[in-house]
This record gives structure tokens, sequence and C-alpha cells, in this order.
């Protein structure tokens, strides 16, 4: 199994720089007109583009065929990688979870009451 480098979603998300790159609507000539169009619409010449973003999000996740409601947190850093987490609930017991990619090296690893490990993958095939 091979280990990820250790650090947090807010590590992640601190050590992404602030950016120096303005938008250009000339970078975009390769996307779909309709893509295009909005992105040249929503964002101003010149505006600073961000290096990361940070998403909080809500839903469903399928465990032991059954689908249960979750929360979930994820920051995406081009240049290192994204890391989300999530925490739902089963037969009363809290399951905490994340998936993560961060230089180059990719994991998965779930844990009930964030002490028992129930699913925990890495190597070639999760980082792919």
């Amino acid at each position: 199994m091979t280990k990820i480098p250790e650090i947090s979603l807010d590590d992640l998300w601190e050590s992404a720089p602030k950016s120096d790159r303005p938008f250009n609507p000339e970078s975009l000539i390769n996307l779909p007109n309709l893509a295009r169009r909005y992105l040249e619409n929503a964002i101003a010449p010149g505006t600073p583009l961000a290096s990361a973003v940070r998403l909080w999000m809500r839903g469903e996740i399928k465990l032991d065929q059954k689908w249960h409601p979750f929360k979930g947190e994820e920051v995406i850093y081009g240049d290192r990688g994204m890391i989300w987490r999530a925490t739902t609930w089963a037969k009363g017991l809290p399951i905490w979870g994340c998936d993560r990619i961060v230089d180059g090296v990719g994991e998965s690893q779930w844990k009930i009451l964030g002490l028992f490990p129930v699913m925990q993958a890495s190597g070639a095939d999760i980082t792919r």
C-alpha cells in the first residue's frame, strides 16, 4: 500500500497560492460555443483566476445496498490534487470517509466512529 503524504483538507486549501493569472477570453477558444459564451459573460477580462476551489455538498451515498444521506466537503487544487471527505450514518453510527489524490498519490479510506476501518485502499489502481 502506497503511503500518501499526510495533508488535511484545510492544509491543501491553505497551500494554494493567490493567483496572479488574469482571465483572458482568448483562452476559451477551444471550448464549445455555449460554454465559451457563458464564461465570457460571467467573468470580466482581467479578473484574477482562482488556483483552488472549496465546495460543500450533500446528497446520498450507497453503502451496503442502501442509500444514506451524507454531507461532504472538497478542495480541488489543480497543481496538487483534491481531497473529498464526507460523513454519513448507518445503523445509528457515524461513518467518516475520505477520497484523495495529492501530489500524485491516491487513497480512499472509510471508518466507523472515526476509529474502525471499513475500507482502506491506495496504490496504482486507486491513483489511476
